[in-house]
């Protein structure tokens, strides 16, 4: 059947039937990652290369995103076109698609072989600065990178933690530009492979989705949640001509070591795992470690949440209606849900258990606590945090000392009291296209003998088809969700286990490591 182009839809009528392919696909949860999805967007092309925005809603997103891949091509219909936003236009085109909950889309394996598959619209480096702070589109990239820097936890206000990676690139004039990368786009950005590529090669990227920002130092590229990259594909026309005209041999790639607001200011030890099972709970409380490890499994057992006193984070217990602190000391009682994340880690040599509580498991899983509480039933482990296990990182930690002293024939507990280094999942899995043609401009001409430049892929942080939030909205906490009997947790398996082993954190303690105030970009 005849399908409409993205040229000639328009808001005149509600009966388009188009097929596009899905280029980019993002979740926008506003200023950060960590809030209620607001809207899920999408950039889509069909054959003749058009391009537009779509927008999800979020009463929509549980039905239509399982639907929707990176990649695919659909046949969609039942949804209006409406006038482009003014803000953050990620194309040229004076509409854009309003998808809603009777929106049809159905994946077809039968479309034109010359069918594209990126879109963008290269700012040259030069016109960037007529941007600055600028939020009226987007911006796209192309250069050489020339340093990355490894990926750290920074701090970015006063109470809030992000992830960030930085790296540099330069054009074909050699003028450079800082690019930043936050949350899981850091993590996402395969920085460890880019580097050691880049001691054989050239690595070329394109990054889409961008906004140049300024804060008080130099201006630089900001990559957040609408961005994508394109490194060293080859077959984009606009890569190999810019690979063309590199001089030759290319220079290495420097390295940035980017240290975490933790490692700056905290003096920490670095430990093994066997070293941190030598550590006395008596003589060694207060002392921190930092110890590398990657995640092998969850400790068996145990839950991801708990009641806590709103004050001073101890447990509580329900007395006549009314939840109390179990801390005698603590006139409060105001109860509230907190993350109790157990883990185990390994460095090769052994495995211990690290327990993250309240903000830090927030850093780690990416959401609030009440947003997964109202997502998921309490017998079941989240995906998010499921998908923890094979991910790599640097903790500062300390012993959780009155658990070991109950208990001091079993190995010690350590408490993450800070992320200092997040590196992702450590096997890549995902696979790249190279059939696909090339959506912008016509095949060039190779006219240097050059050695084909090696694609490098994503780090793999999570699932591809994470499942959709119905409505993230937080709501007031309500005593009579809690289970009567406060003092059991149910820990997925049908099991209950006692809250007696919880290490309650002192108030702000997690966080909240002794610091001078450090702004960052």
């Amino acid at each position: 059947m005849p399908y409409n182009l993205l040229s000639d839809i328009n808001p005149s009528s509600i009966h388009w039937t188009i097929q596009v392919k899905v280029s980019r696909m993002w979740e926008f949860h506003g200023n950060t990652d960590e809030g209620p999805i607001k809207h899920l967007d999408l950039i889509l092309l069909d054959e003749k290369n058009n391009a537009m925005y779509a927008e999800i809603p979020p009463d929509a997103i549980s039905i239509l995103k399982p639907k929707l891949n990176e990649g695919m091509v659909a046949v969609i219909k039942k949804f209006l076109v409406e006038r482009a936003k003014t803000r953050f236009k990620a194309v040229d085109a004076p509409y854009m698609i309003k998808m809603n909950r009777l929106t049809n889309i159905n994946k077809t394996g039968t479309y034109p072989p010359t069918f594209p598959e990126y879109t963008f619209r290269l700012t040259p480096f030069h016109k960037l600065n007529e941007y600055v702070n600028v939020d009226e589109k987007f911006h796209d990239v192309i250069g050489q990178v020339t340093a990355v820097s490894n990926s750290a936890v920074v701090r970015v206000s006063k109470d809030r933690h992000q992830t960030k990676r930085v790296l540099k690139l330069q054009d074909l004039s050699e003028n450079t530009l800082d690019v930043s990368l936050w949350g899981n786009r850091a993590l996402e950005f395969n920085g460890e492979q880019v580097y050691e590529q880049g001691q054989k090669q050239a690595v070329i990227v394109i990054f889409v989705g961008t906004l140049y920002k300024k804060y008080g130092g130099p201006p630089f590229l900001s990559c957040t949640s609408a961005c994508r990259w394109y490194i060293n594909k080859q077959m984009i026309p606009e890569v190999q001509r810019f690979y063309q005209q590199l001089p030759q041999p290319s220079k290495p790639i420097e390295k940035i070591t980017l240290v975490s607001n933790a490692t700056i200011t905290t003096q920490v030890q670095p430990k093994t795992i066997m070293q941190l099972k030598k550590v006395d709970p008596f003589d060694q409380t207060d002392e921190r470690y930092c110890c590398t490890v990657t995640i092998s499994r969850l400790t068996p057992n145990q839950g991801w949440l708990y009641v806590s006193c709103r004050k001073c984070r101890s447990g509580t217990r329900l007395i006549g209606g009314t939840y109390k602190c179990n801390d005698t000391d603590c006139t409060e009682g105001d109860p509230e849900y907190r993350y109790k994340l157990c883990l185990i880690g390994t460095d090769g040599d052994g495995d211990l258990e690290f327990v993250l509580f309240g903000d830090v498991a927030q850093l780690l899983i990416g959401k609030p606590v009440i947003v997964m509480r109202n997502k998921y039933r309490s017998d079941e482990i989240p995906l998010e945090i499921q998908n923890i296990v094979g991910q790599k990182f640097t903790f500062v930690v300390r012993i959780s000392a009155k658990k070991f002293i109950r208990n001091p024939n079993a190995d010690p507990s350590f408490e993450v009291i800070y992320i200092a280094e997040q590196f992702g999942k450590q096997d890549l899995n995902l696979q790249i296209n190279m059939n696909q043609p090339p959506s912008t401009s016509t095949p060039l001409q190779v006219t240097k003998d050059l050695p084909p430049l090696m694609p490098i892929t994503d780090n793999t942080i999570g699932a591809k088809e994470d499942k959709a939030q119905d409505n993230n909205l937080e709501i007031p906490f309500d005593p009579m969700d809690i289970e009567d009997n406060q003092r059991l947790f149910d820990d997925g398996t049908g099991k209950k286990r006692a809250f007696e082993d919880i290490e309650d954190s002192p108030s702000g303690s997690t966080m909240k490591a002794k610091s001078k105030s450090s702004k960052t970009k």
